[in-house]
């Protein structure tokens, strides 16, 4: 099972055997939930840096934004 190119080229992982392992390795290691949770603590300190502008447009968007990606990210990890 070959997990990366020899060449440094990146290719499209297609065989499901070789996927799933790759998700099992990413959803077990430490880095990945600590970047996860780095993110995270990034996210709440531009919320408190924003927080006297609350409820504007930019700031309610830029909230909805972080928080969809923290969300999508923590679902695919």
């Amino acid at each position: 099972m070959k997990l990366a190119p020899t060449d440094g080229s990146i290719e499209p992982v297609d065989d499901p055997d070789t996927l799933a392992l790759a998700r099992t390795l990413l959803r077990s290691s430490a880095s990945v939930r600590g970047s996860l949770d780095t993110a995270r603590a990034y996210v709440e300190a531009g919320q408190r840096a924003l927080a006297p502008y609350a409820g504007t447009e930019a700031v309610t968007a830029l909230e909805a934004a972080a928080e969809h990606l923290l969300g999508t990210v923590r679902s695919a990890a």
